[in-house]
């Protein structure tokens, strides 16, 4: 993005090219990636995990299935929450939990308007937003899936950063455009901290980069 020096206090946004949808697109770009996600899922760790929360998920989905709208369980949800049609994964009375990242989306925006079901407290929800971080986090810290999900945009950004140098003076910041998901790839392609917890609403990740005074290095915070 570059400023216009005639008015200073607009910014120019160009969003050609930011409909990727990353780190998630339907359908994936590339078949390996589907088949990586899908063999993640059943690593031992993740399976323990699933079923150790269980009964959160089967008692929150009850609690909100005459909230949903037809369709609601068509929804594809992302890393690590697709199924085989054949899927074998835990159930109770023939409900079929709703994938992590779908409670967490459908609660949080219940919660925000205090709208929750009296059956759903809101400390359910801020378990599940964990449980739903936990799996994004653990699947995306794969290195190979990683590469597959958010190696366009890490070189897009890279490139932007070692190049700094031949576009104007005035063109200092870059934006994108991204989701909350992307915000977690993001974080585990260039391995830094991770929270427990699913980015808030309105959530950012700031690179800065700083140049030395003789301008023959530069930093990045």
């Amino acid at each position: 993005t570059e400023s216009d020096p005639s008015t200073p206090d607009t910014i120019d946004i160009d969003v050609r090219h930011t409909n990727i949808l990353i780190p998630d697109p339907q359908p994936r770009r590339t078949v390996e990636q589907e088949e990586l996600e899908l063999s993640l899922t059943k690593q031992p760790e993740l399976l323990q995990h699933e079923n150790e929360h269980l009964d959160l998920a089967l008692r929150t989905t009850k609690a909100l299935v005459g909230l949903l709208g037809e369709g609601a369980r068509n929804v594809t949800f992302g890393i690590g929450e697709e199924k085989d049609l054949d899927d074998q994964s835990p159930k109770s009375d023939d409900i079929q939990p709703l994938p992590w990242a779908q409670l967490s989306e459908i609660t949080k925006c219940l919660a925000v308007r205090n709208m929750l079901p009296p059956e759903i407290t809101n400390e359910d929800q801020i378990a599940i937003s964990s449980n739903a971080a936990w799996r994004w986090y653990t699947n995306l810290r794969n290195a190979r899936l990683s590469y597959l999900a958010m190696g366009d945009m890490v070189r897009l950004i890279t490139e932007n950063i070692a190049g700094r140098k031949s576009v104007p003076k005035r063109k200092k910041l870059w934006i994108y455009s991204a989701h909350d998901s992307t915000l977690i790839g993001l974080m585990c392609a260039f391995r830094l901290e991770q929270p427990t917890e699913w980015p808030e609403y309105a959530s950012f990740l700031k690179i800065e980069v700083l140049t030395a005074a003789d301008e023959k290095e530069y930093y990045l915070r």
